[in-house]
Parts: structure tokens; C-alpha cells; sequence
């Protein structure tokens, strides 16, 4: 069973005296806008395989809206995941900003997969995502036993969650994350290794609702061994910044000390990624800006 717990937080931004909807221009189709980023995820099929046996399924309503109106001309955003057997594999975020009398497109990804992706991208983008690795799911230390009912589990998971700090840093700009209210997704899914997990969220205290990274929380067996559920967990970056991961005070992520966990940007902030590709964020087309039909309100 997959769960959409939290489509879109609307919020005020911190201090501002301004709602995000005032914030952006009056004259944007959303609608239209919110189309354009569903065509864009749909476009992609994805695979757990090389020989493209296990299809990954997309899931088209998303999980979670953003606004980041740090940026000029404002930034909207939403998240997808495509899944096998109830469990997300991929999670991505089609976004895009106004460019003067155009639109700019921006895709970004990161697996969550044990297993290297196949990805066949649609034609015409300027770059396309080839990632060379996986998500480790690492089992969590100091976490009670895997509860028996579906509510327990949500209940520890959400608490489990509530141990994570985090912050970005870009030269000596420090930005600390919180903790987003509901997970982004809930889900049990239908294969024997992985019983319950959720996605949460944290998001930057300066860039409105823009998540920078995501805690795969799940209660799953370490191996195909293995007997016992136990909690693990998988650190999702979702931001071009350097990250700083903790859990009582235990740095788990850090790309300020560790290379192979920092993002590299390159061609003129056009393409973002890690060593492996896991992470993948880069600027894929150019579309006229999508404005609202002549004498609409």
C-alpha cells in the first residue's frame, strides 16, 4: 500500500509579513505550469535492471509541492516517485523558474534503489541521468524493536525522524533544515524484505518549502538471510550545497568532510551531481513562459 501522507505545505516565509502565493507573479498559470512538470516526469521510464525486466511504476500524483522564492522570479517545484512493488525506487522533482519571456525546466533526481538504474530519458533534454550506484539502507543503532501494527510503526517512525538535524552550508552561509510536519509518503509495500517505511522531509529555513534532503525510514530484513525486521535508513541529498546529517550529535552525512558525499556543480550551474550520479540535477529545456489566457483573473 502506498500512502501520499502530504501533497503541499503552504506556508508563509519566515519573517517576510508575505504568503508564497503574493510572492509570485500574478500572470503565471499554475495550472498549466503544474502540467508541465507532470508531463515532464512522465516522460521518463525507469528500470532496476540493465536488461529492463523490472520496470519501475511512475506515480503520477505527486507526493509533495514546493515553492522556493529565494530564487529570482520564484521557483515551483514538485516531487514524484516510481515504484516497484509498493516500495519507491526513484524519487524526482521536475521544477521551473521564469527566464525573462521564457521558462526554465529543471529535472532532479536521486535513486533509492539496492541496485544501479537503467534510465531511457526522453529525447531532446540536454543532459540525460546515468547513475553508476545505489542507496545504502544502514541498519539504525538505538531503535526499539520493528512494532507489530501499521499505526505503532507510523508512530515510531515519525519519532524516530524527530533525532535527525541537519543544515546546508555554501562558503560561510550555514542554513539549518527542519523537519517538514508530515512525511512525504508513507508506504507498506507487497515484496517479503521491506514491511513499512516513509520519507521525510527537511527543509531550508531561508527557501520556503524547497526540500534539501529526505530520511528514508524503513523497518525492512538487512539481507536475504536474514530473519528480523529492524529499522534502517537511507540519507537522500536533494540540494547542490554541501550537507551536514546528525543524529545525536553523530554526523551520519557530511560532504564538508567527506568528498565522495559532495555535489559538484559545473557548465555554468547547468548540471548538478555526486561522484556516482546518484544525485542528478540539471537544466533540461527552455519553454515559453506559460501565462494565464488573455482577460483571465
Amino acid at each position: 500500500m502506498l500512502r501520499i501522507l502530504c501533497v503541499c505545505l503552504a506556508v508563509a516565509i519566515t519573517g517576510s509579513g508575505m504568503s508564497v502565493r503574493t510572492l509570485l507573479a500574478d500572470d503565471l498559470d499554475l495550472q498549466a505550469i503544474a502540467q508541465l512538470h507532470l508531463n515532464e516526469a512522465a516522460a521518463y521510464s525507469l528500470f532496476l535492471d540493465a536488461g529492463r525486466k523490472k520496470p519501475l511504476e511512475f506515480q503520477p500524483e505527486p507526493i509533495f509541492k514546493w515553492q522556493n522564492l529565494t530564487n529570482q522570479g520564484g521557483q515551483l517545484g514538485a516531487i514524484f516517485v516510481w515504484t516497484r512493488e509498493g516500495r519507491p525506487e526513484v524519487v524526482g522533482t521536475m521544477f521551473s523558474q521564469r527566464e525573462k519571456t521564457q521558462r526554465k525546466v529543471i529535472h532532479e533526481f536521486h535513486t533509492l534503489a539496492a541496485s544501479v538504474l537503467t534510465v531511457d530519458s526522453p529525447q531532446g533534454l540536454d543532459r540525460n541521468w546515468v547513475p553508476k550506484g545505489s542507496l545504502p539502507m544502514k541498519p539504525l543503532s538505538k531503535a526499539s524493536a520493528v512494532a507489530e501494527t501499521p499505526v505503532r510503526r507510523m508512530t515510531q517512525m515519525r519519532s524516530l525522524a524527530r533525532e535527525f538535524t541537519g543544515f546546508t552550508q555554501g562558503g560561510t552561509e550555514r542554513i539549518e533544515l527542519r523537519l517538514a510536519p508530515q512525511p512525504l509518503i508513507r508506504y507498506q509495500p507487497t515484496r517479503s524484505d521491506v514491511l513499512d517505511g516513509a520519507i521525510f522531509a527537511f527543509l531550508s529555513s531561508a527557501a520556503g518549502t524547497d526540500p534539501e534532503v529526505m530520511l528514508v525510514i524503513e523497518a525492512r530484513k538487512a539481507d536475504e538471510k536474514a530473519v528480523e525486521t529492524t529499522w534502517h535508513l537511507g540519507i537522500v541529498r536533494f540540494t547542490d550545497r554541501d550537507l551536514v546529517v546528525t543524529r545525536d550529535d553523530t554526523e551520519l552525512f557530511s560532504s564538508i568532510k567527506n568528498i565522495s558525499q559532495k555535489a559538484t556543480i559545473e557548465d555554468g550551474y547547468k548540471w548538478t551531481h555526486n561522484p556516482d550520479d546518484t544525485y542528478y540535477v540539471f537544466q533540461a529545456k527552455m519553454v515559453p513562459e506559460l501565462l494565464k489566457p488573455s482577460g483571465t483573473p
